[in-house]
This record gives structure tokens, sequence and C-alpha cells, in this order.
């Protein structure tokens, strides 16, 4: 009898334990984490008649709880744009360099599936938007010393994917910047990141 109490209680103990280490190797998804992205920027409408293609790259803090389908991601970016050549008639011009600052607040939705748990699953789309302020700045290197400077407020809208590299979680996305400005300033920049 003093033998059998004590194989039940070893087996209750070693189940115990097992159930325990099981539930500490699951992984947790942590709500904080940063990131970094480099894409191209693709100047649009008016922007697009004297600035061509460019690149930009990003900074950002991502907020996402388990419990609240929205995420919030904060970023700071930099964007560069060259001036292309620009026909009126018979005449021709550089258009001015294009220097573009943001500081942005977006909401991010996930599209997850209901039936895997966030932390197995390894690629979903996503949305993304928000709003932030915007700093363009113009240099016309044609004319010594000939620049503008606009600060403005902004919406953008986009989407894409997120997904594993090489045991790295990594994103694709392209947004659609449209800036409450006097001046040409909307633009589209298609981006690749890492978060961390």
């Amino acid at each position: 009898m003093r033998h059998t109490v004590v194989v039940a209680l070893a087996v209750a103990l070693g189940g115990s334990t097992d159930a325990t280490s099981l539930n500490a190797q699951e992984p947790t998804p942590r709500p904080l984490s940063f990131g970094l992205a480099v894409g191209a920027a693709i100047p649009i409408g008016d922007l697009g008649d004297f600035a061509g293609l460019g690149f930009h790259v990003e900074g950002m803090a991502h907020y996402e709880s388990p419990s609240f389908p929205l995420g919030l991601r904060g970023e700071l970016g930099f964007a560069s744009l060259g001036g292309k050549t620009v026909n009126i008639g018979s005449q021709s011009f550089e258009g001015p360099d294009t220097r573009i600052l943001s500081a942005v607040g977006n909401v991010t939705y996930p599209f997850r599936r209901a039936d895997i748990p966030d932390a197995d699953e390894r690629s979903f789309p996503f949305a993304i938007g928000g709003l932030g302020l915007y700093n363009f700045r113009f240099d016309d290197s044609d004319v010594a010393g000939s620049s503008a400077s606009t600060t403005d407020f902004g919406i953008n809208v986009g989407g894409g994917l997120r997904f594993d590299l090489a045991g790295l979680k990594a994103f694709a996305e392209a947004r659609y910047h449209y800036v409450f400005s006097d001046e040409p300033t909307n633009f589209i920049p298609v981006t690749f990141g890492l978060i961390f």
C-alpha cells in the first residue's frame, strides 16, 4: 500500500512538473517591440512632377496587447528625393532636391486567424493608418542659397505583411501619405523592416 502511494505521488509530481515546464516553453508575445525599416520613397501628384524616386529610413516602437485587437506604432522617419529634369516648352530645368522628416503615430490591425494562437502564427497581413507631423525642405542646387521649407500635419493609410525571415520577425508594407500643405508633398513609401 505504501509503495502504491509513493508511486502515485511521484506520477502526480512528475506530471505537474512536465506541465509546468511545457507552459514555460510556450512563447509569450512581448507587448512592446522596436523596429528599423528602409525602402523606396515614391513621389506622387505635383511632387512627382519635379522629384524623382528616392529612399527612406525609419525607426519605430510598436505596442501590441494580446487582449486587444489594435496595436499602436510610433515612427520617426527620414526620406530623400532627388530633383529630376522638368521640360516646359523649350526650357528645361532641374527640380529641387527634397528632404522629408516625419514623426507619425499609427494604429495597426493584424488580420490573424482565429484558430491559431498569436504566438504560433508566423505570417499575417495587417492594415495601418494614422496621422503625423511632416517637415519638407526643398533645395534648389541651380540657385545658391535657394531653399524652402514647410511643416504640416498629414495622414497615412496602407497595409502590409508580417512574416518570419531566418528566425527574425520582418515586415513589408506600402502606405499613402497625404500632407495638408500648400506645397506638393504627397508620397508613397514602400518599406521592408525588421522587428526586435
